[in-house]
């Protein structure tokens, strides 16, 4: 017992004494391999360096060359250095691009023929020559940042688009674009079909009793803030003309222009207007 435990932290080769463990038939050293593996050894075996490695020096010995060679997807680049099982561990790349460490033995017989990819790509569903609304589906070029499957369609339109299979297979995305397009010209048409009898005499009717737009930082139509000259400024629209009013450190009196404008401008065309409308 006292040899076993004045050999821990003792090398020999490969192997370093780690701690000393009770077996069926004995005593016997843990050792740790260079190569990451542990092998329980003789103390005797040890000591006189009968036993150099778990394995490995053999299994070096013994490593074919199988740099360049191809299996499936995969292309071995160069030994790692590594022994696993007594097999050698390969660097290969991937068609995909990704690189994977690979045993020699199931390189060598087609067990392992990807980085995992084949794996995943065999769950991809085929939506090739299939029909999305306007679009068909031509062929897959790829992952977006999300990770799904990205198509290349053609429109019925004649233009291709890139849509993802999500958005295809759930009739989110119908066209390349044009049909949104149709559909907004002819919501644009429609608004101004419904606006047309507000046009009276070259005047929109409805602008001029419009609200003040989201960005207006007056909160009064026609009056805005001019930062070059730090001051706000005055102007009213009638008959497709435009009219500059003034400008005003004060935000209040610029309004009073405006206001005042209405009243003088608007006024007397409004009061017309509602006349002929109650005839």
């Amino acid at each position: 017992m006292a040899q076993e435990y004045e050999l821990i932290g003792k090398k020999s080769g490969l192997l370093t004494a780690k701690k000393v463990v009770k077996t069926e038939d004995g005593d016997k050293l843990l050792c740790k391999c260079d190569c990451g593996n542990e092998k329980l050894v003789e103390a005797e075996y040890f000591k006189y360096g009968k036993v150099k490695s778990c394995g490995c020096l053999v299994s070096k010995s013994k490593i074919k060359n199988i740099k360049g060679k191809r299996s499936g997807k995969l292309v071995a680049i160069k030994y790692t250095g590594k022994i696993e099982n007594h097999a050698a561990i390969w660097l290969c790349e991937c068609d995909c691009g990704n690189k994977v460490e690979v045993r020699s033995n199931t390189f060598t017989s087609g067990a392992v023929r990807s980085c995992g990819c084949l794996r995943s790509e065999s769950h991809i569903k085929d939506l090739t020559g299939k029909k999305f609304g306007k679009l068909t589906a031509i062929k897959r070029v790829g992952k977006d940042k999300h990770n799904s499957q990205i198509w290349l369609c053609e429109c019925d339109c004649g233009n291709e688009a890139e849509v993802s299979a999500g958005n295809l297979t759930t009739g989110k995305t119908k066209s390349c674009g044009c049909l949104l397009t149709k559909a907004r010209k002819k919501s644009i048409k429609k608004a101004l079909d419904v606006r047309q009898d507000k046009y009276v005499d070259g005047t929109d009717i409805y602008q001029l009793s419009q609200e003040p737009r989201s960005n207006n930082t007056s909160g009064y139509v026609g009056v805005t803030y001019d930062k070059s000259t730090k001051s706000w400024k005055a102007k009213i629209e009638f008959k497709k003309k435009r009219y500059y009013l003034g400008s005003s450190k004060n935000k209040e009196e610029a309004i009073e222009m405006r206001k005042e404008a209405e009243e003088h401008i608007h006024g007397e065309f409004l009061k017309w207007y509602e006349e002929q409308n109650n005839k």
